[in-house]
């Protein structure tokens, strides 16, 4: 009867060593996976962050309605800052005014220490 008693203790211990290696085998790959996962989160929030800034740069004049809407103001107010000394675009009285981000951004800067 020990002897068989034996045998089944033997098993039981065999059985938990084998369940112990399968977990840390489990915990190694999970801990992989989620390396991988952090990896590609920073991947794609780099990626996105390269994106808004090129979309930023492209979007270097702005009308404006575009002035407006991306700064809140009112079209008179963009009016009032021309007439304050806001550079813009105008290659001849009567065309489409236009100004460079960059000159609105300082002209905001300097005037109204905007931020």
């Amino acid at each position: 009867m020990k002897q068989s008693h034996l045998k089944i203790d033997d098993r039981f211990e065999k059985l938990a060593v084998y369940q112990l290696r399968k977990i840390k085998q489990m915990e190694k790959e999970q801990e992989k996976l989620r390396i991988e996962q952090l990896t590609f989160l920073n991947d794609l929030r780099t990626e996105i962050i390269e994106e808004v800034k090129n979309k930023k740069s492209m979007d270097d004049i702005l009308s404006p309605k575009q002035v407006a809407k991306e700064y809140q103001v009112s079209r008179k107010t963009f009016d009032r800052m021309v007439n304050n000394g806001l550079q813009v675009l105008q290659s001849h009285f009567g065309a489409s005014v236009r100004v460079k981000r960059e000159n609105l951004e300082n002209f905001l800067n300097d005037k109204y220490h905007v931020r």
